[in-house]
């Protein structure tokens, strides 16, 4: 029996493109981003879903970020976001 193909899943944090409220809430979304991982991916084992979930290690508040976070995403094949 052959192995089945994992779907990945794309996590991504948009922030405030304003600096001072994207700098006063960067890590606080940065702790969240990892926790919401580790419970997508603790239920999706306890459902048996072969999914991957790939994180944006950036919190978007930019343009430029969301493009570059995008491609990277399209060239670890993600799914969707």
């Amino acid at each position: 029996m052959g192995s089945k193909t994992r779907a990945k899943i794309g996590i991504v944090v948009i922030s405030d493109e304003r600096p001072a409220i994207h700098s006063q809430d960067e890590q606080h979304n940065r702790d969240y981003l990892y926790k919401i991982k580790q419970v997508l991916e603790a239920r999706a084992e306890e459902a048996g879903d072969n999914l991957e979930f790939i994180v944006e290690d950036r919190i978007i508040n930019s343009m430029g970020l969301a493009v570059a976070a995008a491609k990277r995403m399209r060239a670890e094949d993600v799914a969707g976001v």
